[in-house]
């Protein structure tokens, strides 16, 4: 039977369940991460854990709340890394070109339909990664009922100076350690890190995707490395864990990879025209991860719209009624009036669209110019939310005929 966290983190992005190891070789690794119970809010948002560095490990995990639960064997070593997040909507394919909008910390489970809370920064993200990945080594293989015997031990862990753990990682685990280090650096930096990481293990999957966003001068070529991330991520896992875990794959830190080179491939392939091969890893994404920590429904939505999926895009829209996003609130008044023209629904939904993000018309009438980077965070209802929408949205909005005369009437 599938376990259930007993509590959101207090005041870390994600508390850190004790891990299991993979049913395959040592190195085949799932280690499992708590979430918030569904329709629970946390106790706090992701980002102000997020600011923590490495350095502030032990304050952070001082403050980590662990699944209540018997765990299975314990493995050492285990990783953990974050990533982007859709937080508005970006053009699929620009995923090599743009820095990520918000943390998939942001999107936390316990907001089912994917409210952002706060934006985070590369550097903030591979400093909570490394906070949680020390988190998940300490408390590997415990059975804590309570936060006092969890308090207990991180002082006591605290008090010998093994916060941060300096427990020996297999190559694996230190070639992720070095795609930490990467995050927080640039240009050459940041390319050789990812080399050296591949040098230690072929199976880092982060490592190739940074080699696509530093050294790649076009698609095709990216293409290629975002490949090799995909398949280097599902080597790494136990293949039962597709069978085992489906629905709730953010949920095993050492999916995350994975996850994320599977997503930049999607894109990756939408905009070399692939069109198929791209909605097959969008859709699986999504049904791996009930709970879309990456955003994948804003990309999915996108393309379905450009492809004419409009039936697949309204089961879609119904899933996710009450995400506050301008990618569901004006992707939804687009496709009713795609199926019905102007008239009350249509009229209706459109209202609600603008009640949700104002600025969008702006953008979408091309009153104000796009950036030429879409912006690297938002918050709800900002310009640069619109901003993020509006870059991904522009061309299907002026292929619909009489979509941009109906907006310009009601705006």
């Amino acid at each position: 039977m599938k376990k259930k966290p007993a509590k959101a983190a207090r005041k870390a992005a994600s508390a850190a369940k004790p891990s299991r190891k993979a049913k395959a070789a040592p190195s085949k690794r799932a280690a499992k991460t708590a979430s918030s119970p569904s329709g629970k809010k946390p106790k706090a948002a992701a980002s102000k854990a997020s600011s923590a560095k490495a350095g502030a490990a032990k304050g952070k995990a001082k403050k980590a709340t662990v699944a209540k639960g018997k765990s299975k064997t314990p493995a050492a070593g285990k990783r953990k890394a974050p990533e982007k997040k859709s937080g508005g909507t970006i053009r699929p394919g620009k995923a090599a070109e743009r820095s990520a909008p918000v943390s998939e910390e942001a999107l936390d489970p316990a907001f089912p339909d994917g409210m952002v809370l706060e934006p985070a920064t590369r550097e903030e993200r591979a400093g909570l990664d490394k906070v949680m990945a020390s988190l998940t080594q300490i408390l590997g293989g415990r059975d804590f009922m309570s936060d006092a015997e969890l308090d207990a031990l991180l002082d006591d862990k605290m008090a010998s100076g093994e916060i941060p753990p300096s427990a020996a990682l297999d190559p694996l685990d230190e070639a992720q350690s070095l795609v930490y280090e990467a995050w927080n650096s640039e240009g050459a930096r940041r390319a050789s890190l990812a080399r050296r990481a591949l040098e230690l293990s072929e199976d880092c999957a982060d490592a190739y995707l940074i080699l696509a966003q530093e050294e790649t001068k076009s698609r095709e070529a990216a293409l290629e490395l975002y490949v090799k991330a995909y398949e280097a991520g599902r080597r790494a896992l136990d293949p039962a864990l597709f069978a085992e875990e489906a629905g709730n794959f953010w949920a095993i830190m050492e999916t995350r990879p994975y996850m994320r080179a599977r997503l930049a491939l999607a894109e990756c392939q939408w905009d070399l025209g692939r069109k198929e091969d791209a909605l097959a890893h969008l859709r699986e994404l999504m049904r791996l991860n009930e709970s879309d920590n990456q955003g994948v429904r804003y990309i999915l939505l996108q393309c379905l719209m450009e492809s004419g999926a409009d039936e697949e895009l309204g089961d879609l829209l119904g899933r996710y009624g009450r995400d506050p996003s301008p990618a569901i609130a004006y992707t939804r008044a687009l496709w009713q009036f795609r199926r019905a023209g102007r008239g009350k629904v249509a009229d209706g939904a459109l209202a609600e669209a603008l009640k949700a993000n104002p600025h969008v018309p702006a953008y979408l009438l091309k009153r104000k110019a796009l950036p030429a980077r879409a912006p690297s965070a938002a918050s709800i209802g900002s310009p640069e939310e619109a901003e993020a929408y509006a870059a991904g949205a522009l061309a299907v909005w002026h292929q619909t005929l009489g979509a941009v005369e109906w907006l310009s009437s009601r705006a």
